[in-house]
């Protein structure tokens, strides 16, 4: 989602199709965690996944585009906790967006 064009395909969809819930969620962290977590995925993946050299010059925009998303339906995470809390808190989101949503 590190694309405009790709918020305006969402954005259309959700205009189409009004009785669909969507709730985009984006978990953020340091640069150096980020980077040092896509070092290790590739290194478990025993080279088969991309490095972080290689993300990050091949769409050196992304992170910045991410960066300054301002967008209301947007919901941010912390991804520089534990996993657990990560997904704690992204649970508490979708449950949020249910209860609105009056989904049971």
């Amino acid at each position: 989602m590190g694309w405009e064009f790709q918020w305006q395909r969402l954005d259309a969809i959700a205009g189409k199709l009004p009785e669909v819930s969507f709730l985009p969620i984006i978990l953020r962290c340091h640069r150096d965690i980020t980077v040092d977590r896509i070092t290790r995925r590739h290194e478990d993946s025993d080279g088969t996944r991309s490095t972080a050299a290689q993300i990050l010059a091949g769409h050196p925009h992304v992170w910045d585009y991410l960066e300054q998303l301002q967008r209301p339906d947007v919901r941010f995470v912390d991804a520089a906790q534990g996993a657990e809390l990560v997904y704690t808190h992204t649970l508490k989101h979708l449950e949020d967006l249910a209860r609105h949503a009056g989904v049971k």
